[in-house]
């Protein structure tokens, strides 16, 4: 014979079962506050007064610029000046307090504004190409905490900004000109940088080994071929010669939506530290780092 046993209700649970309940549901809450979510991400407060790289969840490299308490900007490293697939991220600049785009020319604000400028011989002017200013990120601080290291919750980018009129720059010497300032330049011809006080901080502290499973952005050392159809080859050394060529690496497939009319017909080397953005295993972008080099071709225009 069968013996019928009742189910409490909620209800009637006893008051420590009813609170370990709330408890367990506050703590889901935390947690989804903490960890990141659909178009958010949580990183680390830096120190006041200090600008520090971070990494999103995609891999998406920003800058943290940060004054006392609150006063602070998420900032994607990605320069505006992009040709299909190739770019490069802005590295700071403390000796002129300011974000270089090295390989460009160009300088921005601690806020990510465009700062006017003329760039080195035989990249484009500020009339070739529309200026913009860095892509910010919507930011919270997560319970209010203000602290270094205090978890800060990262959301959407605000739209890309055209401004009508450029800043221009605080000059601290004769040397800093309109561009980046001493110590913050790149040789216009070898593209290397032209050591002059300390060299600007990047995001090479994120560098990892190339992982062609994992979609969104890498910080990797590389060496790639854009080849004059436009046609992009990862090296497994440094491309040498005239015409330049090296030893593909096949395993690796890219396709950054270069064709002739970008490249000019020219073969263009990209050496160093680079971020690299993969979709569905491919390599779709390239941004060049400050301590890479650029060599060939007119991508940058």
């Amino acid at each position: 014979m069968a013996v019928e046993t009742a189910t409490p209700t909620p209800a009637a649970r006893p008051l420590p079962a009813r609170r370990a309940v709330l408890a367990a549901a506050v703590a889901i809450v935390i947690v989804r506050l903490l960890l990141p979510g659909e178009g958010a991400d949580v990183i680390a407060l830096p120190p006041e007064d200090s600008v520090e790289a971070a990494v999103l969840a995609d891999g998406t490299p920003v800058w943290v610029v940060r004054g006392a308490g609150e006063d602070l900007r998420v900032i994607q490293a990605l320069a505006p000046e992009t040709v299909s697939g190739v770019g490069e991220l802005v590295a700071w600049c403390a000796a002129g307090d300011r974000f270089v785009a090295g390989h460009h020319g160009r300088s921005f604000a601690p806020d990510g504004r465009r700062y006017t400028g003329a760039s080195p011989s035989g990249l484009p002017t500020d009339h070739d190409v529309a200026p913009a200013d860095l892509i910010t990120h919507r930011w919270t601080v997560v319970e209010g905490e203000t602290g270094a290291g205090d978890p800060l919750r990262v959301g959407r980018a605000d739209p890309v900004n055209h401004p009508d009129e450029l800043l221009r720059p605080a000059l601290r010497g004769a040397l800093d000109g309109l561009g980046p300032p001493a110590g913050c330049r790149k040789d216009p011809v070898v593209d290397t940088p032209i050591p002059s006080g300390p060299a600007p901080l990047d995001h090479t502290g994120f560098l990892t080994a190339l992982d062609r499973h994992r979609d969104g952005w890498q910080i990797v050392e590389g060496h790639v071929l854009v080849q004059p159809d436009g046609a992009a080859v990862w090296c497994r050394d440094t491309p040498t010669g005239s015409p330049p060529g090296c030893r593909p690496d096949t395993s690796v497939v890219m396709d950054l939506g270069v064709d002739e009319r970008d490249t000019g017909g020219v073969s263009t080397m990209l050496d160093g530290p680079l971020a690299v953005r993969l979709a569905d295993g491919t390599i779709v972008q390239v941004a060049v780092m400050y301590g890479a080099r650029w060599r060939g071709g007119p991508l940058r225009a």
